[in-house]
């Protein structure tokens, strides 16, 4: 089981043609991928060449072994992730990754290993997130970012988006316009599972139920 987050620099035309560039990599790597550890240098050399000058994709790849719970991760100049424990602790592992997708044709970002457990939760996010500033100019970061998770442990991988968006906006002082946020659930384009997003933020979590280890 494979998924990712990604985010592309800038906005309008340009980043719509990154990221069509990133889905059609994405679905060439389905077919003639090699293994989930190639996944970053595979999607990366597609991207690459269809890339429009200047521009890039972050992204943080993820593959998960749903026997072991294992995840084999990838980072290509992304904001780690968070593991939220069930115990209410959370972690991150801040390990160097690469470049990010479309600069140059190789990249090797090192394989980041994460253990998940059940009831725990994987946190993926964009710098929308961290790099939300107040009245005062002082950025979220990752300190708030963590505290916010870490409050959300016994809800659900919603309740999760929920209060992180909600200490976003205390954070900011500035409400989330309403046509800014996704339809409520079973409205038409209403939010899937465990995904929410609000302006230039997009969040992921997902909450494992076992079996591993």
């Amino acid at each position: 089981m494979g998924f990712l987050v990604a985010d592309v620099a800038g906005h309008g035309a340009a980043a719509a043609v990154m990221m069509a560039a990133l889905r059609s990599a994405l679905a060439a790597f389905q077919v003639f991928g090699r293994d989930r550890e190639s996944a970053p240098q595979d999607v990366n050399s597609i991207v690459n060449e269809l890339a429009v000058p200047g521009m890039f994709i972050t992204a943080f790849f993820v593959s998960l072994d749903p026997k072991t719970g294992m995840l084999y991760c990838g980072n290509c100049g992304h904001p780690p992730a968070f593991i939220l424990r069930k115990n209410g602790n959370t972690e991150s592992d801040s390990k160097a990754g690469d470049l990010p997708l479309g600069i140059v044709p190789n990249i090797a970002p090192p394989t980041i290993l994460m253990q998940l457990h059940e009831g725990d939760s994987l946190i993926l996010y964009t710098d929308g997130i961290t790099e939300a500033r107040s009245d005062k100019g002082e950025q979220f970061g990752d300190h708030k970012l963590s505290q916010a998770i870490s409050s959300a442990s016994t809800g659900s991988a919603l309740s999760i988006c929920d209060t992180i968006v909600q200490q976003l906006q205390l954070h900011e002082n500035c409400p989330v316009p309403a046509d800014d946020l996704p339809p409520p659930p079973g409205a038409p384009g209403g939010r899937a599972a465990g995904v929410r997003a609000t302006r230039d933020v997009g969040l992921l979590p997902g909450r494992a139920c076992g079996p591993g280890p």
